[in-house]
């Protein structure tokens, strides 16, 4: 039986630029020069899952980068659920979660989804990165995927 998870998970379908410059889709938001606001430290803690694993096309992107596409890859023998991506912060050794900028017309608002990949399946996923507020500061970050079970998949990388 599928357990049932509210998720957030901000899409967009574009690709992200990888070198500073290059590629770097649209331009970069409108939102107060204090974003990311960094919210409480991360719930995901201990190892991620071995059976879900995320990754990215580069490992560091630039600051004015608008979206990320993230692939989410089921190793496991059985089918895996995702949902909730989270961005987070790299501050002192803690992991912290990101808060959404405001944009004309409210906030941000994630659609609550659950997603499921089947063993040995891939699926692709847009984050919004101008939701957090851009451009984004340079330091480590990560997107986390929560399951239902309470584990997570991340990856992590950088903005210079």
């Amino acid at each position: 039986m599928k357990k049932t998870l509210t998720a957030a998970i901000l899409a967009v379908l574009l690709l992200a630029g990888c070198g500073a410059g290059e590629n770097t889709p649209g331009a970069a938001s409108s939102a107060p020069a204090d974003f990311p606001v960094v919210g409480e430290p991360s719930r995901f803690s201990g190892d991620p899952l071995e059976t879900v694993t995320a990754a990215l096309e580069c490992s560091q992107y630039p600051g004015d980068t608008q979206d990320l596409t993230i692939s989410v890859t089921n190793t496991g023998q059985a089918e895996a659920s995702v949902g909730a991506a989270d961005l987070e912060l790299l501050q002192d050794e803690v992991w912290y979660s990101l808060n959404l900028a405001p944009r004309d017309g409210g906030y941000w608002g994630p659609p609550a989804d659950l997603y499921y990949i089947s063993p040995g399946q891939t699926r692709s996923f847009s984050l919004a990165l101008a939701a957090y507020g851009s451009p984004l500061k340079a330091g480590r970050y990560r997107v986390v995927f929560s399951t239902p079970e309470g584990s997570y998949a991340a990856v992590e990388f950088d903005i210079t």
